[in-house]
């Protein structure tokens, strides 16, 4: 895998941790939204 590749994989998989985050703090689920938070970062 390349350093583009590798980027690439860990951006999209950071929007998706994004996403779980705030559907997870929507629903009160603070302690999972809070890491996948820490994921995201």
């Amino acid at each position: 895998m390349d350093s583009v590749s590798l980027v690439n994989y860990w951006t999209s998989s950071s929007d998706r941790d994004y996403e779980s985050m705030i559907k997870n703090y929507e629903v009160k689920q603070y302690t999972w939204a809070l890491f996948i938070g820490h994921l995201t970062l």
